[in-house]
């Protein structure tokens, strides 16, 4: 929400260093990061019932496992998400 309310602004207005952000580029910016909450949501929705490995999620998600990754640091920062346990070698995790 922040960042569609700042459009006019990022858009229109020159910042710090004196750049405007190209609107195409602001629509690009704004996918991404609608994808990526996405993506998140996914990920806590697929954690809901069972602890997980990124492993599992990217599999189950059709999701990279590298991408997988960095949400769940990103879940796990905001306390979404916990590491649980580890089976063998491979850290579980869990929604909050």
């Amino acid at each position: 929400r922040a960042f569609v309310g700042r459009e006019r602004k990022i858009t229109e207005q020159e910042n710090v260093y004196g750049e405007i952000v190209p609107i195409e580029e602001f629509n690009e910016l704004l996918d991404s990061a609608i994808q990526e909450e996405y993506e998140r949501n996914r990920i806590l929705n697929s954690l809901e019932k069972q602890s997980k490995s990124v492993k599992d999620l990217a599999k189950e998600l059709e999701i990279d496992s590298s991408i997988v990754l960095e949400h769940i640091t990103i879940l796990k920062t905001r306390g979404q998400v916990d590491f649980g346990e580890i089976i063998g070698i491979t850290p579980m995790f869990h929604k909050l």
